[in-house]
């Protein structure tokens, strides 16, 4: 009765794992349009293995002898469950106490952030440990040095995810692509364009970053692109990044270790078991498993939730962002130090996918993975959104032209359909390459290149 009760469980575990791996497409496929070649090859020899591992379980059941040493032991059912259970357990054992040493230095929520992503002054900063092509200063590009040589033109732009950009290959990155255009076109300098942009960054962050650590790398030019994520500061429901009544110095503004912040205060249970070994885990399942019916159904659930948003279905109109001061006074005063130095400035705008016509697979994407703006527990409508971000645009520009700086205009140059957006704000690698050569030309036609 045991044996057939294990083996019919072992079957249908096994049925559901080939099937969750049907189900499935690797983030970047190589084969099939479906799977990488590591996970082909982990599939295969899964279906390889069904066999050989049933016959070992039907084998489990039966009495058996081995010979050590001269000695015969009779191995019977139970005393194989209890040496299995062993090994399974110092296995286990094992892999716990390997795991806990790696990630000693990590937070314990996700195991995504290490201690050196955190900055005392700044939250939080790149880390190498991502897969970014982070340098040794935190930077999203090649290894530099902190004083640059004498033939080195070094342009370093600021700003939030956007400037980042994670959505896209680092080779695809704006600030990559304007790197390797500027190097073809001037061959005989050495051209440096760092990305200083991290998400969650406000202009506030990068005023911080530029004082603190980046004038002291002597840029012979400054870009910087911001104002979504000052916008948030001030139109997030509390507890979504944030603690307490919106703050000017956006001291209420907890950004990337707003999770890590909150799980820390949040009321812990009496009794907690915390195995690393079953977080990873779950990770792994939920990465390799079934992920095509879990996005099926994640994208149908979006779909209804932008179709309600586009009837104004629990949504409010707002025309109050009290960060705009801020931002008028955090971009000012970065002008202010430039000029101070002389080094030449160049503020964009925030380009964005919001827009009154937008469609059901377009408000989707807006509102994907999560909506921000919040009051009364009612999200911001569209009309909302765009009285927002064009409101810190238009700071932007007139902040540049009150105070003499160059402003480009990125948000006219970006077409508003999800050729260039894969979300609200973030660029596919068509949007990149359309910033990438705004700046370009701008900066060559120009001559600001010496």
């Amino acid at each position: 009765m045991i044996k057939k009760i294990t083996i019919t469980s072992f079957c249908t575990f096994y049925l559901l794992m080939v099937l969750g791996m049907i189900f499935h497409t690797s983030s970047h496929p190589q084969i099939l349009g479906k799977y990488t070649i590591f996970y082909s090859f982990i599939f295969l020899f899964f279906i390889i293995s069904f066999l050989p591992l049933l016959f070992l379980i039907n084998n489990f059941f039966k009495k058996s002898e081995i010979i050590f040493i001269n000695k015969k032991f009779v191995l019977t059912p139970v005393k194989k469950i209890l040496i299995s259970t062993l090994v399974v357990f110092i296995a286990f054992l094992f892999i716990e106490i390997s795991l806990r040493e790696k990630y000693q230095n990590y937070e314990s929520s996700s195991y995504t952030y290490t201690i050196d992503n955190f900055h005392p002054f700044l939250q939080s900063q790149l880390a190498r440990q991502e897969n970014l092509n982070v340098n040794s200063l935190g930077f999203r590009g090649e290894e530099i040095k902190e004083q640059k040589d004498k033939n080195t033109f070094r342009i370093i732009v600021l700003g939030g995810s956007t400037v980042l950009n994670r959505e896209v290959p680092f080779e695809q990155n704006a600030v990559r692509v304007l790197e390797k255009k500027l190097r073809i076109k001037y061959p005989r300098k050495h051209i440096e364009v760092i990305n200083a942009g991290k998400d969650y960054y406000t202009s506030e962050h990068s005023l911080i970053q530029y004082l603190f650590k980046l004038q002291d790398m002597s840029p012979d030019m400054i870009i910087q692109w911001h104002g979504i994520n000052d916008m948030y500061a001030s139109c997030l429901k509390e507890g979504v990044l944030t603690h307490g009544a919106y703050k000017a110095d956006y001291s209420h503004f907890f950004g990337a270790v707003s999770n890590i912040v909150f799980s820390y205060f949040r009321p812990q249970p009496v009794f907690q078991i915390k195995l690393v070994t079953v977080d990873f885990l779950i990770r792994f399942i939920k990465d390799n498993f079934f992920s095509d019916i879990i996005v099926s159904f994640k994208n149908r659930h979006i779909e209804l939730l932008a179709k309600d948003y586009l009837e104004n279905k629990n949504t409010v109109t707002v025309h109050e962002f009290l960060s705009l001061s801020s931002y008028r006074r955090n971009i000012s005063m970065l002008i202010e130090l430039t000029k101070e130095r002389k080094i030449p400035l160049i503020l964009g705008n925030q380009p964005f996918l919001f827009k009154m016509n937008a469609s059901v697979e377009e408000v989707g994407r807006i509102i994907s993975p999560q909506l921000y703006c919040m009051r009364q527990n009612k999200y911001y409508n569209l009309e909302s959104l765009l009285y927002g971000i064009r409101g810190f645009n238009a700071v932007t520009k007139t902040v540049s032209e009150e105070r003499g700086v160059t402003f480009i205009d990125l948000e006219s140059k970006i077409p508003k359909n999800l050729e260039y957006f894969v979300d609200s704000i973030h660029y596919t690698k068509k949007g990149n390459e359309v910033i990438a050569e705004t700046f370009y030309k701008y900066i060559v036609e120009n001559n600001l290149i010496q």
